[in-house]
Formats: structure tokens, sequence, C-alpha cells
């Protein structure tokens, strides 16, 4: 019997590779999201990668607010890891 294919891994990269980023100026939540979000993009799981990519938006607004990310930082990951900005 033929095993069928999950509709949610694609082989398509989830962000954008070629963006780089200092990861130690985010919180170590954030850092933990991102590694998230980097290990779903190696197994191109993208429904569990958007889940997680919406709480790192969300957390990366909170930090501007909070003043413990730049505007600038937020709208790098936002270019890397989302798919807008």
């Amino acid at each position: 019997m033929k095993k069928e294919r999950n509709p949610w891994i694609t082989d398509k990269p989830l962000y954008d590779h070629s963006i780089s980023f200092d990861k130690n100026k985010l919180t170590s939540f954030m850092k933990e999201l991102v590694d998230e979000l980097e290990s779903y993009d190696k197994i191109g799981d993208w429904f569990n990668y958007d889940i997680k990519f919406e709480i790192l938006e969300a957390e990366g607004k909170n930090c501007i607010i909070n003043e413990r990310l730049t505007e600038e930082d937020y709208n790098i990951l936002m270019k890397k890891y989302g798919w807008y900005v």
C-alpha cells in the first residue's frame, strides 16, 4: 500500500535564506521561535511554520513596544521569515 504524502509538506524553502540576521539581537523566546521556524523549513512543514511565524510576528511587535528590538530589525525578520514587508 502506498503511503500518501502529507499535503502540509513542501520541497520549497519557507523563508528567504539569502537574508542574514544576527540572532543575538533577539530575546531568548524569539531565538527559540526562529530555531523552530528553521526546523520546520528543513522538513518543509508549512502548516506548523505558519503558526509559529504568527507568534514570531506578535512577539516582535511586543519587543518593539518594550524597546527590546528595533523596528528595522523587526522588518528584516519579517522579510527573512515572512512573506511581506
